[in-house]
């Protein structure tokens, strides 16, 4: 297959929350997690990123906190640089984007994706928000079927293996430990 486009789950530093004793007690969402969808072989402004956050989102012109009562909000954004982003520590490969499947619709079923729901048990957040996600790719055939249960755990022990490393573009094929592993 030529330059399909691949489906990366992408997991970001939040400062003093990824580290220490934070780390151990926020467990997964110690860290922020979303996608990253990349060609084949990604450079520069070549990427999109897709995530939901319930942090301050400002306006570019006047400054403005558009999101004062922390409401979960679904963010897409183009031209993004997987190479030059401080805060992204690792990427994962969970699939390749079918050909069938134009980026206005892979942007839809994520963006149909329910937004986390504060105070509830478990917590939601934007972890739990991805492994939704996930679950709908599932759904409409865009990705493979796997467990999600043992991805994050997974995906989780390789956020941490990055931290320790601190190398940029740091990367797991998780398709590749999948395939090797039904072998």
């Amino acid at each position: 297959m030529p330059n399909k486009r691949r489906i990366q789950v992408a997991i970001y530093h939040r400062g003093a929350l990824s580290l220490s004793d934070n780390r151990s007690i926020l467990g997964p969402a110690a860290f922020h997690w979303g996608f990253i969808i990349t060609p084949k072989h990604p450079h520069n402004l070549d990427c999109q990123a897709y995530d939901v956050s319930d942090g301050v989102s400002l306006d570019p012109v006047s400054g403005e906190d558009l999101n004062p009562d922390r409401n979960w909000l679904f963010r897409s954004k183009s031209n993004v640089d997987i190479f030059h982003h401080d805060r992204l520590i690792g990427r994962i490969l969970i699939g390749k984007v079918p050909s069938w499947v134009p980026r206005e619709r892979l942007e839809r079923i994520l963006k149909e994706v329910k937004m986390p729901v504060r105070g509830v048990e478990p917590a939601q957040n934007c972890v739990s928000w991805t492994m939704d996600a996930i679950q709908a790719l599932q759904d409409k055939g865009v990705l493979g079927r796997f467990d999600r249960g043992v991805f994050l755990e997974r995906a989780l022990a390789f956020a941490d293996s990055c931290l320790v490393d601190l190398k940029p573009g740091c990367f797991w094929d998780y398709t590749a430990a999948l395939a090797s592993s039904s072998t």
